[in-house]
């Protein structure tokens, strides 16, 4: 599709606002990057443990990869977003309310199985989108997107766990999966 001279392009404002949602929900991996070892050990764990803590949300996140990209061809991208991102607000809230270990990685894991939802529809979506000759450039401008989150999440995390305890940043991505959902349902047009 040609643009106009001095219009932007419309289709690069979709891979844009997708990647608004996307930044919210990598907001999540930086966010907790700082607490997730000493909230780990507040429940009295080995390092050990600890390691598998951080492994289960990858884990979790590899095994659903598969079915996300399964269910993103067969019920749409947007959906699979906007699932994705509720399934991850509610793994950060169940983060935060988490009383023992056991419960702790079952919900980083539930955590893994929306980030593997969101982030496989998200790529998805952006191929869609793209032609042979706009892909580099779109899937770059995804990708800084991806990064951003992740890359501004640890400081405000680190404070949200001075002021407010070990758990308040897992709430903290709870809020901001929870906006990342309702930025698909109102933003991001099926592709």
């Amino acid at each position: 599709m040609k643009v106009r001279p001095g219009s932007l392009d419309p289709t690069f404002l979709r891979v844009l606002g997708l990647g608004v949602a996307t930044a919210l929900m990598t907001l999540s991996h930086g966010i907790v990057s700082p607490v997730l070892p000493l909230y780990a050990q507040s429940f009295g764990v080995s390092l050990s443990l600890v390691g598998l803590l951080v492994a289960g949300f990858g884990i979790a996140r590899l095994l659903a990869n598969l079915p996300a990209g399964i269910l993103a061809g067969r019920l749409g991208r947007r959906r699979v977003l906007f699932f994705g991102s509720v399934v991850s607000t509610l793994g950060g809230l169940f983060s935060g309310l988490a009383t023992t270990f056991e419960q702790l990685v079952a919900a980083r894991m539930l955590s893994g199985v929306g980030s593997a939802l969101f982030i496989t529809s998200a790529l998805t979506y952006v191929a869609d989108v793209s032609t042979p000759a706009t892909r580099g450039r779109y899937m770059s401008v995804y990708q800084s997107c991806f990064l951003l989150g992740i890359t501004l999440g640890p400081v405000p995390g680190g404070l949200l766990a001075d002021w407010l305890g070990l758990r308040a940043p897992f709430f903290a991505i709870g809020a901001a999966s929870a906006a990342a959902a309702l930025w698909v349902f109102f933003n991001v047009p099926e592709s």
